[in-house]
Protein backbone atom coordinates (compact mmCIF):
# COMPACT_ATOMS: atom_id res chain seq x y z
CA UNK A 1 0.00 0.00 0.00
CA UNK A 2 2.85 2.73 0.91
CA UNK A 3 4.58 1.88 -2.02
CA UNK A 4 1.51 2.54 -4.22
CA UNK A 5 0.84 6.25 -1.98
CA UNK A 6 4.05 7.29 -2.37
CA UNK A 7 4.17 7.17 -6.30
CA UNK A 8 0.43 8.74 -6.64
CA UNK A 9 1.67 11.23 -4.04
CA UNK A 10 4.44 12.17 -6.71
CA UNK A 11 1.76 12.29 -9.78
CA UNK A 12 -0.27 14.48 -7.53
CA UNK A 13 2.18 16.75 -6.54
CA UNK A 14 2.95 17.59 -10.42
CA UNK A 15 -0.11 19.05 -10.34
CA UNK A 16 -0.67 20.74 -7.12
CA UNK A 17 2.76 21.80 -6.38
CA UNK A 18 3.09 25.26 -8.72
CA UNK A 19 1.03 27.72 -8.38
CA UNK A 20 1.22 29.30 -11.74
CA UNK A 21 -1.13 26.13 -13.04
CA UNK A 22 1.84 24.72 -14.72
CA UNK A 23 1.66 21.99 -17.30
CA UNK A 24 4.06 19.83 -17.03
CA UNK A 25 6.96 19.01 -19.26
CA UNK A 26 6.00 15.51 -22.03
CA UNK A 27 7.02 12.46 -20.06
CA UNK A 28 9.54 11.62 -22.87
CA UNK A 29 11.39 15.02 -22.24
CA UNK A 30 11.74 14.78 -18.55
CA UNK A 31 14.19 11.90 -17.33
CA UNK A 32 12.32 11.87 -14.06
CA UNK A 33 8.83 10.74 -15.19
CA UNK A 34 10.20 8.83 -17.89
CA UNK A 35 12.25 6.99 -15.23
CA UNK A 36 8.97 6.43 -13.47
CA UNK A 37 6.94 5.19 -15.88
CA UNK A 38 9.40 3.25 -17.83
CA UNK A 39 10.14 1.38 -14.37
CA UNK A 40 7.02 1.89 -12.17
CA UNK A 41 8.03 -0.61 -9.40
CA UNK A 42 11.84 0.43 -8.94
CA UNK A 43 10.44 4.48 -9.10
CA UNK A 44 8.39 3.03 -5.89
CA UNK A 45 11.23 1.83 -4.27
CA UNK A 46 13.50 4.25 -4.92
CA UNK A 47 10.72 6.69 -3.50
CA UNK A 48 10.87 5.10 -0.03
CA UNK A 49 12.56 6.30 2.74
CA UNK A 50 15.32 4.21 4.14
CA UNK A 51 15.14 3.29 8.16
CA UNK A 52 18.11 4.49 10.41
CA UNK A 53 20.98 3.42 10.18
CA UNK A 54 24.12 4.07 11.38
CA UNK A 55 25.24 6.00 8.01
CA UNK A 56 23.31 8.87 10.36
CA UNK A 57 26.86 9.14 12.48
CA UNK A 58 28.39 10.64 9.35
CA UNK A 59 28.75 14.38 9.79
CA UNK A 60 26.90 17.05 7.54
CA UNK A 61 27.62 20.32 7.40
CA UNK A 62 24.48 22.62 6.33
CA UNK A 63 26.41 25.69 6.32
CA UNK A 64 28.46 24.85 3.37
CA UNK A 65 28.53 27.42 0.08
CA UNK A 66 28.16 24.09 -2.13
CA UNK A 67 27.26 24.15 -5.69
CA UNK A 68 23.53 23.58 -6.07
CA UNK A 69 22.90 19.84 -5.61
CA UNK A 70 25.76 18.69 -3.51
CA UNK A 71 24.22 19.52 -0.05
CA UNK A 72 21.28 17.16 -1.19
CA UNK A 73 23.57 14.52 -2.58
CA UNK A 74 25.48 14.90 0.56
CA UNK A 75 22.11 14.39 2.38
CA UNK A 76 20.87 11.14 0.77
CA UNK A 77 24.58 9.84 1.58
CA UNK A 78 23.43 10.54 5.41
CA UNK A 79 20.17 9.16 5.22
CA UNK A 80 21.35 6.05 3.45
CA UNK A 81 19.46 6.99 0.55
CA UNK A 82 21.95 6.63 -2.19
CA UNK A 83 22.98 3.00 -1.20
CA UNK A 84 18.67 1.85 -1.42
CA UNK A 85 18.94 3.71 -4.85
CA UNK A 86 21.67 1.86 -6.03
CA UNK A 87 20.16 -1.46 -4.83
CA UNK A 88 16.91 -1.19 -6.60
CA UNK A 89 18.39 0.04 -9.62
CA UNK A 90 20.93 -3.10 -9.26
CA UNK A 91 17.61 -5.68 -8.55
CA UNK A 92 16.25 -4.31 -11.15
CA UNK A 93 19.15 -5.04 -13.76
CA UNK A 94 19.41 -1.46 -14.60
CA UNK A 95 22.12 0.98 -15.03
CA UNK A 96 24.18 3.73 -13.06
CA UNK A 97 22.87 5.90 -15.55
CA UNK A 98 19.51 6.26 -14.38
CA UNK A 99 20.87 7.18 -10.76
CA UNK A 100 20.09 10.52 -11.14
CA UNK A 101 16.86 9.92 -12.41
CA UNK A 102 15.85 8.35 -9.36
CA UNK A 103 17.64 11.18 -7.39
CA UNK A 104 15.00 13.53 -9.01
CA UNK A 105 12.24 11.66 -8.06
CA UNK A 106 13.56 11.72 -4.62
CA UNK A 107 14.16 15.51 -4.71
CA UNK A 108 10.51 16.66 -5.68
CA UNK A 109 9.08 15.10 -2.49
CA UNK A 110 12.14 15.87 -0.22
CA UNK A 111 12.12 19.65 -0.96
CA UNK A 112 9.22 21.06 1.61
CA UNK A 113 10.96 19.10 4.63
CA UNK A 114 14.50 19.91 4.20
CA UNK A 115 13.84 23.35 2.88
CA UNK A 116 12.07 24.03 5.61
CA UNK A 117 14.20 21.83 7.85
CA UNK A 118 16.97 23.74 6.91
CA UNK A 119 15.87 27.35 7.95
CA UNK A 120 13.95 26.62 11.45
CA UNK A 121 16.76 27.09 13.85
CA UNK A 122 16.48 30.40 13.04
CA UNK A 123 11.78 30.06 14.27
CA UNK A 124 13.37 28.49 17.76
CA UNK A 125 12.97 30.52 20.53
CA UNK A 126 15.41 29.71 23.59
CA UNK A 127 13.09 28.99 27.03
CA UNK A 128 14.05 31.26 30.27
CA UNK A 129 13.90 27.98 32.13
CA UNK A 130 15.51 24.72 31.43
CA UNK A 131 11.82 23.41 32.92
CA UNK A 132 10.17 24.74 30.09
CA UNK A 133 8.66 23.40 27.22
CA UNK A 134 11.02 22.84 24.41
CA UNK A 135 8.89 23.79 20.93
CA UNK A 136 8.68 25.92 18.00
CA UNK A 137 5.37 27.13 16.52
CA UNK A 138 5.52 27.00 12.22
CA UNK A 139 2.39 28.77 10.35
CA UNK A 140 2.78 27.49 6.36
CA UNK A 141 0.98 29.94 4.67
CA UNK A 142 -1.65 28.96 1.34
CA UNK A 143 -0.50 25.33 1.28
CA UNK A 144 -0.86 23.11 -1.18
CA UNK A 145 0.42 19.78 -1.65
CA UNK A 146 2.98 20.20 1.58
CA UNK A 147 0.53 18.97 3.56
CA UNK A 148 -0.60 15.66 1.95
CA UNK A 149 2.89 14.24 1.95
CA UNK A 150 2.98 11.05 3.23
CA UNK A 151 4.31 11.34 7.49
CA UNK A 152 7.59 9.39 6.24
CA UNK A 153 8.60 12.10 4.28
CA UNK A 154 7.72 14.78 6.83
CA UNK A 155 10.03 12.63 9.10
CA UNK A 156 12.88 13.61 7.27
CA UNK A 157 12.18 17.33 8.70
CA UNK A 158 13.03 16.15 11.89
CA UNK A 159 16.15 14.48 9.99
CA UNK A 160 17.00 17.60 9.01
CA UNK A 161 16.47 19.34 12.37
CA UNK A 162 18.44 16.79 14.49
CA UNK A 163 21.54 17.93 11.97
CA UNK A 164 20.91 21.45 12.54
CA UNK A 165 21.27 21.13 16.13
CA UNK A 166 24.71 18.72 15.93
CA UNK A 167 23.11 15.73 17.31
CA UNK A 168 24.62 12.78 16.48
CA UNK A 169 22.03 9.85 15.62
CA UNK A 170 22.65 6.28 15.65
CA UNK A 171 21.58 2.65 16.60
CA UNK A 172 21.46 1.22 19.97
CA UNK A 173 22.18 -2.41 20.21
CA UNK A 174 18.89 -3.44 20.45
CA UNK A 175 18.14 -1.30 17.51
CA UNK A 176 16.39 1.46 18.97
CA UNK A 177 16.90 4.88 17.63
CA UNK A 178 18.95 7.54 19.90
CA UNK A 179 20.01 11.21 20.22
CA UNK A 180 23.47 11.42 22.11
CA UNK A 181 23.97 14.56 21.72
CA UNK A 182 20.94 15.71 23.22
CA UNK A 183 20.79 14.91 26.94
CA UNK A 184 17.21 16.16 27.86
CA UNK A 185 14.51 14.18 28.62
CA UNK A 186 12.31 16.10 27.14
CA UNK A 187 11.12 16.19 23.81
CA UNK A 188 11.31 18.79 21.16
CA UNK A 189 7.95 19.33 19.82
CA UNK A 190 7.59 20.97 16.22
CA UNK A 191 4.38 22.45 15.18
CA UNK A 192 3.40 23.18 11.65
CA UNK A 193 -0.05 24.60 10.92
CA UNK A 194 -0.80 24.39 7.23
CA UNK A 195 -3.32 27.06 6.48
CA UNK A 196 -4.83 27.72 3.47
CA UNK A 197 -8.09 27.75 1.02
CA UNK A 198 -6.16 24.47 -0.53
CA UNK A 199 -5.87 22.57 2.24
CA UNK A 200 -7.89 19.27 1.99
CA UNK A 201 -11.12 19.45 4.45
CA UNK A 202 -10.41 16.21 5.37
CA UNK A 203 -7.03 16.04 7.12
CA UNK A 204 -6.37 15.74 10.80
CA UNK A 205 -4.42 16.72 13.17
CA UNK A 206 -1.82 13.88 13.61
CA UNK A 207 1.91 13.63 15.11
CA UNK A 208 5.22 12.06 14.01
CA UNK A 209 8.25 11.43 16.20
CA UNK A 210 11.92 10.77 16.20
CA UNK A 211 13.65 8.64 18.75
CA UNK A 212 13.40 5.56 20.85
CA UNK A 213 9.76 4.34 21.83
CA UNK A 214 8.07 5.91 24.57
CA UNK A 215 10.77 8.67 25.11
CA UNK A 216 10.98 10.47 21.63
CA UNK A 217 13.40 13.38 21.15
CA UNK A 218 11.73 14.59 18.44
CA UNK A 219 8.01 15.33 17.58
CA UNK A 220 6.11 16.78 14.92
CA UNK A 221 2.21 17.70 15.05
CA UNK A 222 0.91 18.77 11.99
CA UNK A 223 -2.31 20.81 11.73
CA UNK A 224 -4.69 21.92 9.31
CA UNK A 225 -7.29 24.96 8.42
CA UNK A 226 -8.59 25.14 4.73
CA UNK A 227 -8.80 29.56 5.03
CA UNK A 228 -6.88 32.15 4.13
CA UNK A 229 -4.43 33.18 7.18
CA UNK A 230 -6.24 36.42 7.37
CA UNK A 231 -9.69 34.89 8.22
CA UNK A 232 -7.78 32.80 10.64
CA UNK A 233 -6.82 35.29 12.37
CA UNK A 234 -9.66 37.36 12.54
CA UNK A 235 -11.78 33.90 13.72
CA UNK A 236 -9.01 33.59 16.77
CA UNK A 237 -9.57 37.61 17.74
CA UNK A 238 -13.09 36.82 17.93
CA UNK A 239 -12.47 34.06 20.24
CA UNK A 240 -10.04 35.93 21.88
CA UNK A 241 -12.39 38.84 22.46
CA UNK A 242 -15.30 36.72 23.78
CA UNK A 243 -13.14 35.57 26.47
CA UNK A 244 -11.69 38.73 27.36
CA UNK A 245 -15.43 39.96 27.38
CA UNK A 246 -16.14 37.32 29.83
CA UNK A 247 -13.07 37.73 31.77
CA UNK A 248 -13.41 41.36 31.51
CA UNK A 249 -9.10 41.38 30.88
CA UNK A 250 -7.17 41.99 28.23
CA UNK A 251 -7.35 44.77 25.53
CA UNK A 252 -7.86 44.80 21.96
CA UNK A 253 -3.74 45.67 21.70
CA UNK A 254 -2.99 42.52 23.88
CA UNK A 255 -4.97 40.49 21.91
CA UNK A 256 -3.35 41.87 18.49
CA UNK A 257 -0.13 40.77 20.45
CA UNK A 258 -1.20 37.52 21.50
CA UNK A 259 -2.26 36.66 17.81
CA UNK A 260 1.28 37.98 16.70
CA UNK A 261 3.00 36.05 18.99
CA UNK A 262 1.16 32.73 18.01
CA UNK A 263 3.93 31.19 15.77
CA UNK A 264 7.33 31.24 15.77
CA UNK A 265 7.77 31.78 12.27
CA UNK A 266 6.10 31.47 9.26
CA UNK A 267 7.16 30.00 5.76
CA UNK A 268 5.47 30.35 2.28
CA UNK A 269 6.36 27.66 -0.29
CA UNK A 270 6.30 29.66 -3.77
CA UNK A 271 3.09 32.06 -3.47
CA UNK A 272 3.53 33.67 -6.30
CA UNK A 273 3.27 37.33 -4.41
CA UNK A 274 4.22 38.91 -7.59
CA UNK A 275 2.40 36.95 -10.31
CA UNK A 276 0.01 38.88 -11.88
CA UNK A 277 -3.19 36.63 -10.91
CA UNK A 278 -1.99 36.09 -7.08
CA UNK A 279 -1.00 39.38 -5.97
CA UNK A 280 -4.23 40.54 -4.53
CA UNK A 281 -4.63 37.64 -2.60
CA UNK A 282 -1.71 37.95 -0.86
CA UNK A 283 -2.28 41.74 0.59
CA UNK A 284 -3.72 41.26 3.80
CA UNK A 285 -1.35 38.21 4.44
CA UNK A 286 1.90 40.41 4.16
CA UNK A 287 0.65 43.31 5.91
CA UNK A 288 0.12 40.90 9.02
CA UNK A 289 2.89 39.36 8.69
CA UNK A 290 5.27 42.04 8.87
CA UNK A 291 3.45 43.45 12.20
CA UNK A 292 4.50 40.38 14.25
CA UNK A 293 8.43 40.79 13.60
CA UNK A 294 9.10 37.22 13.30
CA UNK A 295 11.38 35.31 10.76
CA UNK A 296 9.70 34.39 7.55
CA UNK A 297 10.55 32.02 4.73
CA UNK A 298 9.52 31.91 1.45
CA UNK A 299 10.47 30.27 -1.60
CA UNK A 300 9.93 31.04 -5.56
CA UNK A 301 9.82 28.96 -8.34
CA UNK A 302 12.68 30.39 -10.56
CA UNK A 303 14.73 33.50 -10.80
CA UNK A 304 11.80 35.19 -12.50
CA UNK A 305 9.37 34.36 -10.11
CA UNK A 306 12.11 35.15 -7.27
CA UNK A 307 12.34 38.91 -8.92
CA UNK A 308 8.48 39.56 -8.77
CA UNK A 309 7.89 38.59 -5.42
CA UNK A 310 11.13 40.69 -4.29
CA UNK A 311 9.60 43.53 -5.86
CA UNK A 312 6.44 43.45 -4.21
CA UNK A 313 8.48 42.70 -0.96
CA UNK A 314 10.53 45.96 -1.26
CA UNK A 315 7.57 47.70 -2.68
CA UNK A 316 5.56 47.15 0.63
CA UNK A 317 8.62 47.80 2.85
CA UNK A 318 10.05 45.12 3.70
CA UNK A 319 13.96 46.52 4.01
CA UNK A 320 12.38 49.09 6.39
CA UNK A 321 9.90 46.66 8.09
CA UNK A 322 12.01 43.81 8.89
CA UNK A 323 14.97 43.16 11.39
CA UNK A 324 18.66 42.87 10.07
CA UNK A 325 18.39 41.66 6.58
CA UNK A 326 19.91 44.83 4.57
CA UNK A 327 19.32 44.54 0.94
CA UNK A 328 17.54 41.23 0.67
CA UNK A 329 17.65 38.98 -2.10
CA UNK A 330 16.94 35.30 -3.00
CA UNK A 331 19.57 32.48 -3.38
CA UNK A 332 19.38 29.30 -5.32
CA UNK A 333 17.65 26.69 -2.76
CA UNK A 334 20.05 23.21 -2.50
CA UNK A 335 16.78 21.40 -1.85
CA UNK A 336 14.54 22.79 -4.65
CA UNK A 337 12.92 20.04 -6.71
CA UNK A 338 14.75 19.29 -10.01
CA UNK A 339 11.91 18.30 -11.92
CA UNK A 340 10.91 21.61 -14.43
CA UNK A 341 7.68 22.55 -15.66
CA UNK A 342 6.45 24.91 -17.88
CA UNK A 343 4.77 28.20 -17.01
CA UNK A 344 2.33 28.70 -19.80
CA UNK A 345 1.16 32.01 -18.32
CA UNK A 346 4.87 33.39 -19.00
CA UNK A 347 4.48 36.09 -21.69
CA UNK A 348 6.80 38.53 -20.93
CA UNK A 349 10.01 36.33 -21.35
CA UNK A 350 10.94 35.12 -24.80
CA UNK A 351 10.71 31.43 -24.80
CA UNK A 352 9.50 29.15 -22.47
CA UNK A 353 9.50 29.78 -18.62
CA UNK A 354 10.82 26.92 -16.49
CA UNK A 355 9.86 26.63 -12.72
CA UNK A 356 11.16 24.33 -9.97
CA UNK A 357 9.51 24.32 -7.20
CA UNK A 358 11.43 25.84 -4.28
CA UNK A 359 14.17 26.99 -6.67
CA UNK A 360 14.96 29.98 -4.88
CA UNK A 361 14.72 31.09 -1.12
CA UNK A 362 14.95 34.29 0.84
CA UNK A 363 14.81 34.28 4.82
CA UNK A 364 13.76 37.87 6.25
CA UNK A 365 13.65 39.05 9.39
CA UNK A 366 16.60 36.74 10.35
CA UNK A 367 17.35 36.69 14.31
CA UNK A 368 20.38 38.49 15.31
Amino acid sequence: MYRRITLVTLQYSHRKTSTLTASAYSVDDCPFRSFAKKHPEAARLVLEPPPPSSTLSVSLNLNSNAYEGELLTKYLQWRGWDVNIKQVLNEHKLGDDLVQSAVGLVSHLLTFPLTLGRHVKHFKQQPNDSKEERSCKICCVGARSECTLPDDYWKEFLFMTSIAESVQVNLDRENKLIMDADKSTTPFKWFIDFVGPDVPTQLRTKTILLGEGDHPKQTLTMNYHTSFLHDLVLQQLKELHTEATNNKASSKADRLNTIRQHWDGYVLFNPGLGHPNLSQQWESTIKFLFKTNKPVLITAHSALDALRDLEVLRNKGVEASFIGIGNIVYKVNPYASRMEFIDPFAKCTKGVHTIRPNHSVILLNRPI
